[in-house]
């Protein structure tokens, strides 16, 4: 799909208008409170592949000026034609990687409070390029909960969904990410439960 280009720590390293980084394969798949997945391949003798580290590098799929997707790379094979295969998972697989400490014990409190309190809780120990802010809250919902053990944050935050339903979305601004939780899926600018191969 033309106007796509990947974008890995802030170089462009796969433009299908550029024969020399070039992309194959390109498949984006996102779930419904998942990280989702996007999976790419780039020519070994692309210039910027070496530059490009699983699980530190931060990867965008861009369409013009708008980040259209974010994560990070999990995973790189070569294979004997010399074709790098990338694997790389959603933003909020990156709340998986920090641990809140217990106790975590509240009575009624506000989504709106109980996301910025668990947000606060993983930038404080994330490294700066996956601080991810708070961003849209359309559910006006209440959460108790008493947690006596270390949860992720992710796992965390998976309590408010248990008990108000909802969905969590990932929305983009210049190299902030921002995480959202409405009532009903955001479809216009997230699409849900889909493949789709960037070179059709």
């Amino acid at each position: 799909m033309a106007g796509y280009r990947i974008i890995a720590d802030g170089e462009i390293i796969g433009d299908l208008s550029d024969t020399e980084l070039a992309y194959y394969n390109g498949r984006l798949e996102e779930a419904i409170n998942e990280s989702g997945q996007f999976e790419f391949s780039l020519d070994g003798a692309n210039p910027k592949v070496k530059m490009v580290s699983p699980m530190l590098s931060v990867v965008e799929l861009r369409q013009g000026n708008a980040t259209r997707w974010r994560g990070r790379i999990t995973s790189a094979t070569q294979n004997k034609y010399n074709v790098v295969s990338f694997v790389s998972e959603g933003v909020l697989a990156w709340l998986r990687d920090i641990l809140i400490e217990p106790p975590v014990s509240y009575s009624g409190l506000s989504a709106q409070t109980f996301i910025t309190y668990v947000l606060a809780q993983y930038n404080a120990s994330c490294s700066p390029n996956h601080q991810i802010h708070v961003g849209e809250i359309d559910q006006n919902t209440k959460i108790s909960l008493s947690v006596t053990e270390y949860l992720s944050a992710f796992d965390l935050l998976s309590i408010l969904i248990s008990q108000n339903g909802g969905y969590f979305t990932v929305s983009y601004t210049g190299d902030s990410s921002f995480l959202n939780y409405f009532a009903e899926p955001d479809t216009a600018g997230q699409e849900i439960n889909f493949a789709e191969n960037l070179l059709d």
